[in-house]
């Protein structure tokens, strides 16, 4: 017997796959607040360590003082950090592939600073250099850096990434996009071949350009007030998009119909206390 919850679920899935906004109901609505909850603490989170990362990139020599907002790569030195790259890329060993590209997901979702820094001095060169040869500055880089970071674990957590691929390459690939719809949004002029392959254009879709529901402020200040458990369920399933079974081995439930039927009860609770 499916749950009053069930149908909104599905709708919730299909919300975040097309990313068009839904008929508003209560319930999508709190679905969609907790998503939009998780992502911006997932933001933060990220945002801090990029920072760091960013400044010891910037002490170590990348940023020219006398060219204030831009960021000059030098030719050899992104030529080396090129070469590296592709080296990467064309590992044959896929299972080398894969268990580097976990290493680096593993250290992101961690907070590891010094994944971080690897990050910042072999990849973020290269999407700095486009940027900015494209009207954009090394703020906008690092602004879009950031947000294709977040956008990458999002990925991984709904299984939509290569793992024979490499960590650079789906960030570079993500910032590329991320830049044209910011270029596009400003009414900037601009050669959308410079950004897509055709296959690739069409299935891009800008993340996060949904306004958050009316509801969002209440149902944080909802969830804020759950239990550690019900936080963390609610977690994992709507956002990281785990399974019942790994959550219930996570948060020590009997089975994973325990965990899913404890997780409508967290539901009921945050509406419950909505005005």
């Amino acid at each position: 017997m499916s749950h009053p919850w069930d149908f909104e679920e599905k709708n919730f899935l299909s919300w975040l796959i097309k990313r068009k906004p839904g008929k508003k109901h209560l319930q999508l609505e709190i679905l969609q607040s907790i998503y939009f909850l998780f992502r911006n603490k997932q933001r933060d989170k990220i945002n801090t360590l990029c920072n760091q990362a960013f400044e010891n990139v910037k002490q170590l020599g990348f940023l020219n003082d006398s060219s204030p907002g831009s960021l000059l790569v030098e030719d050899r030195i992104f030529a080396d950090i090129t070469q590296s790259f592709q080296q990467l890329t064309e590992i044959p060993d896929s299972q080398i592939k894969k268990h580097h590209f976990k290493k680096q997901i593993d250290g992101v979702l961690s907070g590891n600073k010094q994944v971080f820094l690897d990050i910042y001095e072999n990849d973020f060169p290269m999407v700095v250099n486009f940027v900015t040869k494209n009207s954009g500055t090394v703020e906008n880089a690092k602004d879009i850096f950031q947000d294709a970071i977040v956008i990458m674990l999002e990925k991984y957590y709904h299984s939509e990434l290569d793992l024979t691929s490499s960590v650079g390459a789906y960030l570079f690939g993500i910032s590329k996009n991320l830049w044209y719809e910011q270029l596009r949004r400003n009414k900037k002029s601009i050669d959308a071949h410079l950004f897509f392959d055709e296959e690739e254009k069409d299935d891009f879709v800008f993340p996060g350009e949904e306004n958050q529901p009316d509801i969002y402020d209440d149902v944080s200040k909802n969830i804020e007030n759950l239990g550690s458990n019900c936080k963390k369920l609610i977690q994992f399933y709507y956002y990281e998009k785990m399974s019942w079974n790994e959550i219930a081995k996570r948060l020590n439930y009997a089975s994973s119909a325990s965990a899913r039927n404890q997780k409508y009860k967290c539901l009921e609770q945050i509406k419950k206390h909505l005005k």
